[in-house]
């Protein structure tokens, strides 16, 4: 409590401290015992702080350190060690501190490093036999007992272990006897390796050469025929100047890109051959109406004749005063039996009637149209190919006569295919538009049956050439 903050440095012989009462010199003393000690501190932190702190360094260079905040922890070279309660102190401690309590055979103890403030008259007070063990432990006589027990241990361990490396020397040697007659062949065993490696030495040399004759081989037919080629090559004379290719690349570029298109139009013209005339529809308009009063008719027959099965097991009504609703009954009955007759006459009339043909779907015939819409654009995209042809320039003159002979045949017979493929979209015109007349007859008075709105000819029409779908249901 008396010391802030206190540095030491003692001298390298006798360090002693001087001074008046009350300066703090026991608390020096106390500070090295509780850092040895590790006892009651709890009345060492100064009033005010919230740690206390006792630091030594040694001459090996160890730095040990002794903090209490709430409890007592050490710091051994960075190394920490706490929750040791009080009188607990780490085990490495005295090693390196080298001030512990000496105790002798008894169990008896004596700090030889400190001496106590309050008994200044230090072994009067005590015993002779107390004394006597204190010098016999300082002048380190229990240690030399120590040191002849431990060295008589050595020498019997010592014995003990001679014993036994006999033992394993007499194994060693029998075994030694056994494997003498091995020596022999461990000798002609070295001889025998020392052979192989050098078979395996000609062994690679001999595969060096042969990798080495097969490059030289092939070296030589290399040169041979460098050499033939060479001599061909002398024989040949100056290749003469080529005229200019670039109107001939791009005469061949159009004929290609004509035999390109017109293999695309034949294509085309054979997928619109394969496509038949939709069948006539006819008007089921009508039909279906007189249907629907058939079925009207049926049931309300029905529910007469039910209405007569429950009248018929009825007793006579009484006579009534007000006869106003029965005559509305009566005619009723008549009007009913009236509309029985005339639907039997009409359901023997429609009796010999085949049923009415299954409608083709309206899809396939807005995908047919579209297909056909598709060819006709490529018809007239084909037409313009053809007129910017006819528009180009005549070829210059060539020198080979056979080859222009060979190029004007190709592009008369394109030119012939073209008139065919012209006369092909003549023809799909006139089929689309067949189509298309078919298509607004059998719309007329026809109703979608997911939707039930009638479908529009000229629209879907539109629809179907603009790209657009066809019938938009509502």
């Amino acid at each position: 409590m008396s010391h802030r903050k206190t540095v030491i440095e003692p001298s390298p012989g006798l360090t002693v401290l001087v001074g008046p009462n009350n300066c703090g010199k026991s608390a020096l003393v106390a500070a090295l015992q509780i850092l040895c000690h590790n006892e009651n501190s709890t009345y060492v932190k100064r009033h005010g702080t919230k740690e206390c702190a006792v630091v030594v360094h040694t001459s090996e260079g160890h730095v040990i350190e002794w903090r209490r905040k709430t409890s007592p922890r050490y710091l051994i070279n960075g190394t920490e060690h706490s929750r040791l309660g009080n009188a607990g102190i780490p085990a490495e401690l005295h090693p390196l501190l080298r001030l512990p309590v000496v105790a002798d055979d008894a169990d008896d103890s004596f700090d030889v490093h400190f001496g106590s403030q309050k008994s200044p008259i230090f072994l009067l007070n005590s015993k002779a036999g107390a004394a006597a063990k204190f010098f016999a432990s300082s002048s380190d006589a229990i240690r030399l007992l120590e040191m002849q027990q431990r060295h008589k241990e050595k020498v019997t361990e010592g014995r003990r272990q001679h014993q036994r490396l006999e033992a394993d020397a007499a194994i060693v040697s029998a075994e030694l006897k056994v494997l003498e007659a091995t020596v022999p062949v461990d000798v002609e065993l070295s001889g025998l390796e020392t052979e192989f490696a050098r078979l395996n030495g000609i062994q690679s040399e001999i595969e060096a050469l042969t990798r080495s004759e097969f490059e030289l081989v092939d070296r030589l037919e290399q040169a041979n025929r460098y050499k033939v080629e060479r001599d061909a090559l002398s024989r040949l004379t100056t290749p003469p100047v080529l005229e200019d290719e670039a109107p001939l690349e791009r005469s061949s570029e159009q004929i290609e890109a004509a035999l390109q298109s017109t293999a695309r139009l034949q294509a085309e013209c054979r997928s619109l051959g394969e496509l038949q005339t939709p069948p006539q529809l006819a008007d089921e308009a009508g039909i279906d109406r007189l249907a629907e009063q058939l079925d009207a008719t049926a049931r309300q027959i029905d529910v007469l004749a039910r209405q007569r099965a429950a009248l018929e097991g009825l007793a006579s009504p009484p006579v009534l005063e007000d006869a106003i609703a029965l005559e509305a009954t009566v005619r009723q009955i008549e009007q009913a039996a009236i509309r029985v007759d005339s639907t039997a006459a009409r359901c023997h009339g429609l009796n010999p009637l085949t049923p009415p043909p299954e409608l083709h779907s309206v899809d396939e015939l807005e995908r047919r149209l579209a297909q056909i819409d598709e060819q006709r654009g490529r018809v007239e995209a084909q037409e313009e190919n053809l007129v910017a042809t006819t528009g180009l320039v005549p070829l210059p003159p060539l020198e080979n006569e056979s080859e222009l002979d060979v190029t004007v045949d190709q592009l008369t017979t394109l030119l012939r295919q073209a008139a065919d493929l012209a006369e092909t979209c003549i023809e799909a015109q006139a089929q689309l538009s067949a189509v298309a007349t078919e298509l607004r007859h059998a719309a007329q008075g026809e109703t979608c049956p997911t939707c039930g709105q009638a479908f529009d000819a000229d629209r879907l029409l539109e629809a179907t050439v603009g790209g657009l779908g066809g019938h938009a249901h509502g």
